[in-house]
Protein backbone atom coordinates (compact mmCIF):
# COMPACT_ATOMS: atom_id res chain seq x y z
CA UNK A 1 0.00 0.00 0.00
CA UNK A 2 1.10 3.50 -0.65
CA UNK A 3 1.45 6.10 2.10
CA UNK A 4 -1.48 8.02 0.61
CA UNK A 5 -3.73 4.96 0.95
CA UNK A 6 -2.75 4.52 4.58
CA UNK A 7 -3.49 8.17 5.30
CA UNK A 8 -6.94 7.92 3.71
CA UNK A 9 -7.69 4.79 5.69
CA UNK A 10 -6.81 6.58 8.92
CA UNK A 11 -8.98 9.54 7.95
CA UNK A 12 -11.94 7.31 7.11
CA UNK A 13 -11.64 5.29 10.34
CA UNK A 14 -11.40 8.49 12.35
CA UNK A 15 -14.51 9.92 10.69
CA UNK A 16 -16.42 6.68 11.23
CA UNK A 17 -15.49 6.64 14.91
CA UNK A 18 -16.49 10.27 15.28
CA UNK A 19 -19.88 9.68 13.67
CA UNK A 20 -20.60 6.58 15.74
CA UNK A 21 -19.60 8.19 19.01
CA UNK A 22 -21.66 11.28 18.19
CA UNK A 23 -24.78 9.22 17.61
CA UNK A 24 -24.56 7.29 20.84
CA UNK A 25 -24.98 9.79 23.61
CA UNK A 26 -25.57 8.79 27.18
CA UNK A 27 -28.96 9.36 28.80
CA UNK A 28 -27.35 11.91 31.13
CA UNK A 29 -26.08 13.85 28.15
CA UNK A 30 -29.53 13.80 26.55
CA UNK A 31 -31.04 15.11 29.79
CA UNK A 32 -28.42 17.85 30.04
CA UNK A 33 -29.07 18.94 26.45
CA UNK A 34 -32.83 18.97 26.98
CA UNK A 35 -32.44 21.08 30.10
CA UNK A 36 -30.04 23.45 28.34
CA UNK A 37 -32.54 23.84 25.48
CA UNK A 38 -35.30 24.56 27.97
CA UNK A 39 -37.29 21.56 26.76
CA UNK A 40 -39.28 20.94 29.94
CA UNK A 41 -41.50 18.24 28.44
CA UNK A 42 -38.49 16.21 27.35
CA UNK A 43 -36.87 16.59 30.77
CA UNK A 44 -40.06 15.48 32.53
CA UNK A 45 -40.44 12.50 30.21
CA UNK A 46 -36.85 11.48 30.85
CA UNK A 47 -37.28 11.74 34.61
CA UNK A 48 -40.57 9.81 34.51
CA UNK A 49 -38.92 6.98 32.60
CA UNK A 50 -36.02 6.92 35.04
CA UNK A 51 -38.34 6.76 38.04
CA UNK A 52 -40.35 3.91 36.46
CA UNK A 53 -37.20 1.92 35.75
CA UNK A 54 -35.94 2.35 39.31
CA UNK A 55 -39.14 1.10 40.97
CA UNK A 56 -38.95 -2.41 42.42
CA UNK A 57 -41.12 -5.02 40.76
CA UNK A 58 -44.23 -6.05 42.67
CA UNK A 59 -44.86 -9.67 43.55
CA UNK A 60 -48.27 -10.77 42.36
Amino acid sequence: MTPDTLNWKRVLWSLALLLISGCTTSPEEQLRRAAADGNLLRVETFLDRASIQNQPMRAE
